[in-house]
């Protein structure tokens, strides 16, 4: 039997979304519906791209909200002087990881890097401006 937070989810179009939304991981997303995260993280990507833009928009809300849930207690984790190196590593790479998801949230990894032009600095920005 899945867990509590699991059940009466099998059935439902939006799944993932709710699933989401009470704040289940991928990981126990993905071993409920026998999928891998991966999978249930483009499910959950496809669900928002599908809702009304308001019901979209509150999941995003709570997706920036668990991030920076996520990346707040492991900054703790990181910064505190008891913790060894490499569990401070870990948290620093967990927390890069929630950055990066944060990013894609917000749509600030679209803009891939290009390669430099010749012109100055202030080209590029006015270049840049007007894209």
């Amino acid at each position: 039997m899945p867990p509590s937070h699991l059940r009466d989810t099998a059935n439902d179009p939006a799944t993932v979304a709710q699933l989401r939304r009470r704040r289940v991981t991928f990981e126990e997303i993905a071993g409920h519906l026998g999928i891998s995260a991966i999978q249930a993280a483009e499910l959950y990507r496809q669900a928002l791209e599908e809702m009304p833009e308001l019901a979209a928009t509150e999941h995003r809300a709570e997706e920036l909200m668990l991030a920076d849930d996520a990346v707040r207690r492991l900054l703790t984790i990181a910064r505190d002087d008891g913790t060894s190196p490499r569990t401070a590593v870990e948290a620093w790479n967990s927390a890069r990881g929630w950055a990066e998801h944060k990013a894609r949230l917000l749509g600030l990894d679209s803009a891939k890097a290009s390669p430099q032009s010749t012109g100055s600095r202030l080209q590029q920005l006015r270049d840049a401006r007007r894209a």
